[in-house]
């Protein structure tokens, strides 16, 4: 038999087994072994796993009727051969690539570090910044800011800034992240779904109480009108930053965007909500840094809890099996 060829049939291997049976019981042809094991160096690249198995099923047949002992060079050529095959057939896990097999937890350490830093570390971050607003010493930086906004205000900008405005709101968040939500619980990922629906109920409740505690007056507005509510946080920066924070991580955690789309969902669309909040001249700068810093902050637990039951969830089958 030739391995040059790079092809085999199943007659071919049917014809090998059935030679070595008429090879008188001994298998020897002048004094060598008939039965050897294919080197791996002699396996043509187009040599299909299939073929290559029907010819050592055949051998190993072969062998066990003489009542000898598979060679053991066989046996784990043979091995390597299925691992191969199964792990190029195998479709790939729930999570995605890297994500561990069910039964055993995910390695979701370094995501938990990060998010158990990022907790404490943006609440930090709002009491400075908040500490500063309430002593006003951001007063000339707002002041700056906004003059150099409303010197440059093209209609062009403002008619989009106004568009974004109104679709990066409140309400339309809340809305966005309970339909997404609907979807991953019917997907069947509710874990997802119950982590994500943290955000807007997170940064709603945040940013009514921080207004009502640092009760700072907005500047004038476009046409010198102003919104009925206090001004630190923003609103629209603290429950988007919040939302799309978190669904962006999620959704990458998931396999369901890339880095690249999700930086867009997670960097970009709170920094044009943020500022068009600024541009229309309904916040000052720093109650849209606030509304970031805050909704991070939710984002950032969100996103903890999310891996923290993840691992909890990934855990639960691997005991049950043990015990």
């Amino acid at each position: 038999m030739s391995y040059a060829s790079g092809t085999l049939s199943r007659d071919a291997c049917a014809r090998e087994g059935a030679g070595a049976d008429m090879s008188g019981g001994t298998g020897t042809v002048g004094g060598a072994s008939r039965v050897q094991a294919m080197p791996s160096t002699l396996v043509p690249s187009n040599v299909m796993p299939r073929q290559i198995a029907l010819h050592f099923a055949a051998t190993v047949i072969s062998q066990i009727r003489r009542g000898t002992r598979p060679d053991p060079a066989l046996e784990a050529t043979m091995q390597g051969i299925q691992r191969s095959h199964k792990a190029r057939n195998t479709p790939p896990l729930r999570g995605g690539a890297g994500v561990p097999a069910a039964g055993s937890p995910p390695d979701t350490t370094s995501d938990i570090v990060i998010a158990s830093v990022m907790v404490p570390a943006t609440l930090v971050a709002f009491a400075i910044l908040g500490e500063f607003v309430g002593r006003g010493e951001t007063t000339v930086f707002d002041d700056h800011v906004r003059l150099l906004v409303l010197a440059h205000r093209p209609a062009l900008l403002l008619a989009a800034f106004r568009w974004i405005t109104t679709a990066g709101s409140v309400t339309p968040m809340v809305v966005y992240a309970v339909v997404i939500a609907l979807l991953f619980a019917h997907r069947g990922r509710l874990l997802a779904a119950v982590t994500l629906l943290v955000a807007p109920a997170g940064a709603v409740v945040a940013y009514l109480g921080l207004k009502n505690v640092f009760a700072r007056n907005r500047p004038s507005g476009i046409g010198n009108v102003i919104e009925g509510t206090y001004s630190f946080p923003s609103a629209h920066a603290t429950t988007s930053a919040a939302v799309c924070c978190t669904l962006a991580y999620i959704c990458w955690r998931e396999r369901l965007l890339r880095g690249p789309a999700a930086l867009v969902l997670g960097v970009g669309a709170p920094v044009f909500i943020g500022g068009s909040r600024v541009f229309l001249d309904v916040h000052w700068a720093t109650d849209v840094l606030g509304g970031w810093v805050a909704g991070l902050c939710i984002a950032s637990l969100a996103g903890l809890l999310y891996q923290l039951f993840r691992r909890i969830e990934a855990r639960r089958p691997f005991n049950e099996v043990r015990t």
